[in-house]
């Protein structure tokens, strides 16, 4: 059998701007959490489904294509919190 060895950090990857994991780090900051912490209770709080109310059907459905458009090439990208803030607003 192969084991291999994963510390606290490799828990979850966040595959986001650098700019969106710093926001979300110092977001998590703020409640006395590390990156890799807030990203377990995420992970923890959506596949126990303790969620209330539970993660919305038209979120997920976000998500869905979020991923298709990223691989289909078509995402976009941000350099700072105004910019994506700005898009989020025309949407």
């Amino acid at each position: 059998m192969n084991t291999a060895v994963v510390s606290k950090t490799d828990f979850i990857k966040f595959n986001v701007s650098p700019t969106f994991k710093a926001l979300a780090q110092k977001k998590a900051a703020t409640h006395g959490m590390s990156l890799s912490e807030l990203g377990r209770m995420l992970f923890g709080m959506f596949v126990t489904e303790i969620t209330t109310p539970q993660v919305p059907k038209a979120l997920i459905r976000m998500a869905e294509k979020a991923r298709e458009d990223h691989r289909k090439g078509k995402t976009k990208s941000f350099t700072n919190t105004d910019e994506m803030m700005a898009y989020l607003d025309s949407i």
